[in-house]
Formats: structure tokens, C-alpha cells, sequence
């Protein structure tokens, strides 16, 4: 019960939890209640995260994993990163990371054009769920904000998070692009079949 105070949760190895914890978060997720015995108390968290190793294979296509909205692989750390940690103190690296938090005025201020969302859906729709679906316009604006580029390039930055298919964002790039700029950028896929000088 004390995790309904907090305002950002984060859940680690949630892979590793019974499935029967996995629901009674899913019932916080979707009503925002956490049912205690008989009581029921208000959580409102802003931000709820869970990390896991993997999703275990019986689950994969269960309601509670699709609940969250963006799923990151996270990598292992690189050669160069590490020695970066280990030039700037190891345990004593601090690195401090400024990030731009829109307001919500803010994001009721950016247009998502209906036809750039026709041919996102026309893309993404089969690799994710509708209820995914229903969260892409407010996802898209933030991420416009957030990151500072374009719808455009927010609409593709949102595929990639969403699905984590970076083909589906090249391919959705060159979707949403003007047809001068598509033409250049199908000349330049012809490049790499290029076998000499005459060609």
C-alpha cells in the first residue's frame, strides 16, 4: 500500500514477480485503484516503469506487458562509454541531463495532421495494439517538443519507440516525406547497388 503515495514507481525485474502481482498492477494500471481487501485507494502515479530481462514466453501476448506504452531494449554498455565512466571517477561519475518538459498548453499547441497519422497507422498498425494506438497523437506532439524536430520526424521517432523497428521508422520517413525529397533519397537507395565507375 505505500507505493499509491508515490509519484514516479519503478518496478525492477518485474519479469521475476507471480503472475498474480503482474495483475493486481494491471488492475492499478487501468483503474487507477488499488484494491486492498475490501478498500479501495486512489494511485495516481505520473510515471510507472518496470524493468525486466525478458518477457517470459507464456506472456508475451498478455494485456499486462501491453501496457506499457514504450518499451526499450536497453544495450550493453560499450567499450568507449566504460572507459568515459572510468576517466570521470567510476562510482563518482556524475552526469547531469537536462530535459525540456513541455506543459500541456504546450502540447495542445502542435498539429498532428490527420493524413501524416493515415500513413503512420498504414505502417504500425499491425505491430501494435489499438490501445497503443489511441496514446500516438499526444505520444507524437511531446515527442515534437521534447526532442525539438519536427511532426514528421516525431511521427518517425514514435514508430521506432513503439515498435522498435528502426526499418519501420526508415520506411515511414520516406513516407511522410515531400515527393521531391523522396525522389533524392530513392536515387540514393539505387547507390548502393552501384557495381562500378560506369554505373
Amino acid at each position: 500500500a505505500p507505493i499509491v503515495d508515490a509519484k514516479y514507481l519503478v518496478i525492477n525485474e518485474v519479469d521475476k514477480a507471480s503472475s498474480g502481482l503482474r495483475n493486481a498492477l494491471m488492475g492499478i494500471m487501468n483503474e487507477k485503484i488499488l484494491f486492498a481487501g475490501k478498500e479501495k485507494i486512489p494511485c495516481n502515479w505520473d510515471v510507472f516503469v518496470a524493468t525486466c530481462n525478458e518477457i517470459p514466453k507464456e506472456e508475451v501476448k498478455s494485456p499486462f506487458w501491453d501496457r506499457f506504452l514504450i518499451k526499450h531494449k536497453v544495450e550493453r554498455v560499450s567499450a568507449g562509454q566504460m572507459m568515459k565512466y572510468f576517466k570521470n571517477g567510476d562510482k563518482d561519475f556524475v552526469l547531469e541531463i537536462k530535459q525540456n518538459c513541455p506543459t500541456e498548453d504546450q502540447i495542445k499547441g502542435v498539429t498532428v495532421p490527420v493524413e501524416k497519422l493515415e500513413v503512420f497507422m498504414g505502417l504500425v498498425r499491425a505491430k501494435i495494439t489499438d490501445r497503443t494506438l489511441t496514446f500516438v497523437p499526444k505520444l507524437v506532439r511531446v515527442i515534437s517538443l521534447v526532442y525539438g524536430i519536427s511532426v514528421d520526424s516525431a511521427l518517425v521517432k514514435a514508430a521506432v519507440m513503439l515498435t522498435g523497428d528502426t526499418n519501420l521508422g526508415k520506411e515511414l520517413d520516406k513516407k511522410l516525406a515531400p515527393a521531391e525529397k523522396r525522389a533524392v533519397l530513392d536515387k540514393i537507395d539505387l547507390l548502393s547497388g552501384i557495381q562500378d565507375e560506369g554505373q
